[in-house]
């Protein structure tokens, strides 16, 4: 009887048959694989369909999902992660612009309403020294040389 060498596991065969198969054919840890799957729906296939179950995996999907998810290329990766950061940036210094904007104008409305009352607390000096010489008018009776015009108010 002579002795044949084991098959040596084909890294590409069409069914993967443990997390560990799956984490060789991708060239990642256990670990990462299943957090892959959590994360990123990476498409496996658990015996009996219950999740604590041994899982298997078809080299096909695997290569599909790896064409189509986020984590094919890592400079892409990078490049969107340095986008967002650019993004995010910009909008802390955008956000940063408008609350100096809303301070200022903050302090013009705030002007604004003491020239409002200063001109409104005038007004009614003005009305009530109006209204004391209507008063002193008729105190004095009708005498047209002390009287001051001042006109109704409707």
């Amino acid at each position: 009887m002579a002795l044949t060498a084991l098959p040596s596991p084909d890294l590409k065969a069409p069914v993967l048959n443990s997390w560990k198969e799956i984490a060789t054919y991708l060239g990642r840890g256990v670990r990462t694989v299943q957090r892959y799957e959590r994360e990123l729906q990476l498409p496996v296939r658990r015996v009996g369909g219950k999740s604590r179950r041994s899982v298997v995996a078809l080299s096909q999907d695997l290569d599909t999902w790896l064409r189509y998810s986020t984590i094919q290329n890592h400079d892409e990766v990078e490049s969107l992660a340095t986008k967002h950061v650019n993004i995010t940036a910009d909008s802390v210094a955008h956000l940063h612009e408008l609350r100096l904007r809303c301070a200022q104008l903050r302090n013009e409305h705030a002007q604004a309403v003491a020239t409002l009352a200063q001109s409104l607390a005038k007004m009614v000096r003005e009305v009530e020294a109006g209204c004391n010489f209507r008063r002193l008018d008729s105190f004095f009776g009708d005498n047209s040389e002390k009287a001051l015009v001042v006109p109704e108010a409707s």
